[in-house]
């Protein structure tokens, strides 16, 4: 009897307090979704920067929200343990059963036993009530709402960190591409001031040369380049060079023809090199306009005038200043070509474009002369390893042309040696 009478009253209990938190738990619940939804919208469709801080508004808000309407509505809603029997009584059609049993609960009426005993009886008889139940899906839902919440805002913590670090990454690049518009041009430029552009040289001199440097930011590398008969260039090491210094500096050396293994009549090209940074770039190469030095025989002067002495000086002469003006000619077009790939011309400029034509018309008419020069002079004037080497000559110039867009006439059939066994 006991058994059934506290089971009795148990049960009463909590439909009790069911009924008395299910509204407010439920308001809770309302707002908490009301939270998550709009915290979705917020990733979904703000920026990235500021999701976390708007998804974690929202949230606290609703979050408050739903804590005020928990206790508003629990302060309004809440009832007596009277007035849930007399809704279960009503609920069940049990006459008012459980509600004489709780009223005669703590009295001394000779009934309480037997109503107790038929309000139990008629009660185990029934359904389990469904409110506790709902009371406990509702608390789920509540805590499953809250880890989401929880989960998106660590979510959109670190998405939102990577955003801002983003931005501000992009935000001091454009700041440095807008100092780096307003503050002047970096530059940097080298030439070489002495000896002469185009020189003579035996073998064994030495040559002495000068030239400047001039840059607002400095050089991180600068040397001399020598290269004989257009091979590869040779790097010379320059003492005390103005490394990392701005401005205007003025550099010198020497340079021993000897150490480059030249011979007579070879021609060795030397020029300034170096590196610097310019305008964000770390190694930008710059380079000097080229000189020039002929390599003439140890008794150059003394054959000459054997040559003379012996009747032959006039038509050595002649030779020998055919090829010189051969020479010097094509010096100049080679100086030419450099200045114009160093000018830093966009390949379809009008003005290279130009520079190239002209460059390409004046090789074309070396090579005419060159070839007529083959053509009329006697085989008895020229040696076979002169013309040897200018028929070579002669064919590196039809590359030349070739590579400049210009197709060359063939070559005459030449007289003298071409024609001799």
């Amino acid at each position: 009897m006991a058994t059934e009478k506290y089971s009795l009253f148990k049960r009463l209990e909590v439909e009790h307090q069911a009924r008395n938190w299910r509204r407010p738990l439920l308001c809770f619940a309302l707002w908490l979704v009301l939270g998550s939804i709009a915290a979705i919208a917020i990733s979904c469709f703000a920026p990235q920067s500021q999701s976390f801080k708007l998804c974690l508004q929202v949230l606290c808000s609703t979050f408050a929200a739903g804590l005020l309407s928990f206790a508003l509505m629990a302060f309004l809603s809440r009832q007596e343990k009277p007035a849930t029997a007399k809704q279960l009584d009503s609920e069940t059609k049990a006459k008012n059963r459980l509600e004489a049993s709780l009223e005669m609960l703590d009295g001394a009426n000779p009934l309480r036993e037997a109503q107790a005993e038929e309000a139990s009886g008629f009660y185990s008889r029934q359904r389990a009530p469904i409110w506790p139940l709902l009371l406990v899906l509702l608390l789920a839902i509540i805590i499953f709402l809250l880890a989401g919440q929880t989960a998106l805002l660590v979510k959109q913590y670190g998405v939102s960190k990577k955003a801002i670090a983003k931005e501000q990454e992009e935000k001091k690049k454009v700041e440095e591409e807008k100092k780096l518009k307003d503050k002047a041009p970096d530059f940097a430029e080298m030439a070489l001031s002495a000896p002469e552009s185009e020189i003579r040289a035996k073998p064994i001199d030495e040559i002495i040369w000068e030239g400047s440097t001039n840059s607002s930011c400095g050089f991180t590398s600068i040397c001399l380049e020598a290269s004989v008969n257009g091979a590869k260039p040779v790097s010379l090491a320059m003492e005390n060079a103005p490394l990392k210094k701005t401005g205007e500096s003025q550099v010198t050396g020497e340079m021993l023809l000897e150490e480059l293994k030249v011979v007579p009549f070879d021609v060795v090209s030397y020029n300034l090199r170096g590196t610097a940074p310019l305008d964000g770039r770390p190694d930008v190469e710059i380079v000097s306009v080229p000189q020039f030095i002929e390599v003439r025989p140890f008794r150059e002067e003394a054959i000459i005038m054997s040559a003379q002495m012996t009747g032959e000086g006039a038509k050595l002469m002649k030779m020998l200043n055919m090829l010189s003006h051969f020479l010097r000619m094509q010096l100049a077009l080679n100086k030419a070509v450099f200045v114009a790939r160093a000018s830093g011309l966009p390949s379809d400029s009008p003005v290279l474009r130009e520079q190239v034509e002209l460059i390409a018309g004046e090789q074309q008419d070396l090579r005419k002369e060159l070839d007529k020069f083959l053509t009329e002079t006697p085989a008895e004037e020229i040696s076979a390893n002169a013309f040897d080497c200018l028929k070579q000559s002669l064919a590196a110039m039809d590359e030349a042309c070739r590579r400049f867009g210009v197709t060359p006439k063939p070559a005459s059939t030449t007289k003298g040696k071409a024609n001799s066994p």
